[in-house]
């Protein structure tokens, strides 16, 4: 079983899979790729009394078989049944899960990795478990505007589609993250890391995140073993993953966002942005043009805000 549980928390396109995929290279770590679909089947509700009926198991060896994440696992619904069955709440079925995994890939591993987008929503759901089990929490922090400009330029395997292209939206999510990470790092089983440190000066701020994490030292020279359990689709994503990384390319947004979503990403995130000691382009510009697709972005937010609202109250 695992010592210790480390939840890394982000927004994609933040350097997180760079992040965990050196703590992969330590042979007591194992990281688990990517499967939002577990925080759907057991986080959501982790200290709800756990009743795999029929119907969650059906949801759940559907999951197995066709998810386009948790298929790579190479999970049997019969190696599951008998590890988590009796479990007493969602979060201990949730670890006996992984723990299946864990006896598959990488057996001597005792402190588990796993990471997911929406997990910092579930922090303080999920925080009473440190009472039981040994917790740790990180979020990764990148410049909104780099986020953005690489999310624009990133298309999801899966659909094809750009990954953002609302900067509105973008700067919303940022700031809800962000100010969740300041509010959730007074506790002390959670902490940020900033990915432009992790670039600037790799060796100092991996030794710190270790120290942070209290896990032995690792080897970073080493080849991490994440990269062998990601999907293909995934692996092109992250294709930088293994590389040394590239200081020059911190400040590659500067050059490559159009002004008025520049614009509108300083002007949603401008109080954090500075807290956070990046610096505003500042740009003397409020054209008509910006004006509108502001206008179109905001509709846009505000459509499907409501449309998720909807959806989940008629799911209920």
């Amino acid at each position: 079983m695992f010592n210790k549980i480390i939840f890394v928390a982000y927004i994609n396109r933040s350097g997180s899979t760079f992040l965990v995929n050196n703590l992969s290279k330590s042979r007591d770590i194992l990281v688990c790729p990517e499967a939002e679909i577990l925080i759907d089947l057991f986080l959501n509700t982790p200290d709800k009394h756990f009743y795999p009926d029929k119907s969650f198991l059906n949801k759940l060896y559907k999951a197995i078989g066709t998810d386009h994440k948790l298929k790579y696992w190479g999970l049997k619904k019969e190696d599951i049944i008998h590890d988590i069955t009796h479990e007493r709440t969602c979060f201990d079925a949730f670890i006996k899960f992984i723990n299946v995994y864990r006896k598959k890939v990488k057996p001597k591993a005792n402190i588990l990795v796993f990471k997911a987008e929406r997990l910092i929503f579930f922090y303080n759901k999920i925080h009473p478990f440190s009472v039981k089990f040994n917790i740790k929490f990180i979020a990764v922090i990148r410049d909104c505007r780099a986020i953005f400009y690489s999310q624009n330029n990133t298309l999801i395997p899966e659909t094809d589609h750009i990954m953002e292209n609302n900067s509105f939206r973008m700067a919303k999510r940022w700031n809800t993250f962000m100010r969740l990470a300041i509010k959730f790092a007074k506790n002390n089983d959670f902490f940020t890391v900033s990915y432009e440190s992790l670039i600037k000066d790799f060796n100092y701020y991996f030794k710190f995140v270790c120290d942070k994490l209290d896990v032995k030292p690792i080897n970073t020279d080493n080849k991490g073993d994440l990269k062998y359990r990601m999907p293909a689709s995934q692996l092109v994503m992250h294709k930088n993953m293994e590389k040394v990384p590239e200081i020059d390319k911190i400040n590659s947004w500067y050059n490559g966002i159009n002004s008025s979503h520049l614009y509108i990403l300083e002007l949603v995130s401008a109080k954090l942005l500075l807290e956070r000691g990046y610096k505003l382009v500042n740009i003397k510009k409020n054209s008509f043009k910006i004006f509108k697709l502001l206008i179109f972005e905001y509709l846009s937010f505000l459509f499907l805000s409501i449309n998720k609202i909807i959806k989940y109250r008629f799911g209920n």
